[in-house]
């Protein structure tokens, strides 16, 4: 790798990613995040600072809660200011997520609210109009308020089952989320919508880093992270389905 000293701006998914792959090719890698964890608005605590431990051991510098004043250079970005000092840097990544920009369909009259709003069906409130994918907001849980998820995984179910319902198979659109991620080597699947959980329990593996973390909200299980343990994702998404695919 070209760069040495590589800034990662944004502590989520993509920006973990990249800093995993520059400080395994050698370079000197810190990530930059505004909240006071990473993944804050995917994952739980237990899951975060897991991830946090995984990357700080691996030698990337993690600042939580830290600001970005300004970029200084000529040419090329040589050093970020934060609010309170400075990091020099050959190369800069900026992976601090999007907001949706839902101008089009509010000026197409249809519903909107920092996305664009469907039913369970996926339909607008305009005849044969739908959406679907990182813009729509969706009643997906009888337990949850109307979300917009953002996975490939969401995109491509919600493709499948739009064009089976303009085909004629109507029917309510009920899927289990999952994710995944690697880092370091270590594979992180989720199933399930972890960041709703206000109980945590930890379910022990073995000596090769198998672990799962299973998240309840009033008792009912809603998620299931797993870190190396693919036979855990698959049944884990079998389990949760009577949960986000009933009702």
């Amino acid at each position: 790798m070209g760069a040495h000293s590589v800034v990662v701006i944004g502590g989520g998914f993509i920006g973990l990613e990249f800093a995993s792959v520059a400080r395994t090719l050698g370079a000197t890698v810190t990530v930059v995040e505004a909240a006071s964890r990473l993944c804050g608005r995917a994952l739980s605590l237990a899951m975060s600072d897991w991830l946090l431990a995984l990357h700080r051991d691996n030698g990337v510098s993690i600042k939580l809660s830290k600001g970005i004043a300004r970029f200084e250079g000529h040419g090329a970005v040589t050093t970020v200011h934060l609010d309170d000092g400075t990091i020099e840097a050959d190369v800069v990544v900026v992976g601090i997520g999007s907001e949706p920009n839902d101008q089009l369909a509010m000026n197409a009259g249809l519903e909107v609210s920092a996305s664009i709003i469907v039913g369970s069906d996926l339909k607008t409130k305009a005849n044969n109009v739908f959406a679907i994918g990182d813009c729509a907001r969706f009643p997906a849980f009888p337990w949850l308020q109307p979300i917009r998820l953002e996975s490939v995984q969401n995109a491509v179910d919600q493709a499948k089952h739009l064009a089976a319902s303009i085909c004629g198979a109507a029917a309510v659109y009920r899927k289990v989320p999952w994710f995944w991620t690697e880092q370091f080597g270590h594979k992180i699947r989720m199933a399930g919508l972890s960041q709703y959980g206000l109980r945590t329990e930890i379910v022990p593996g073995d000596a090769c880093g198998r672990f799962n973390v299973r998240h309840y909200l009033d008792n009912r299980l809603i998620a299931i992270d797993s870190v190396n343990d693919a036979k855990a994702h698959v049944a884990a998404r079998k389990e949760l389905a009577s949960v986000y695919c009933s009702g």
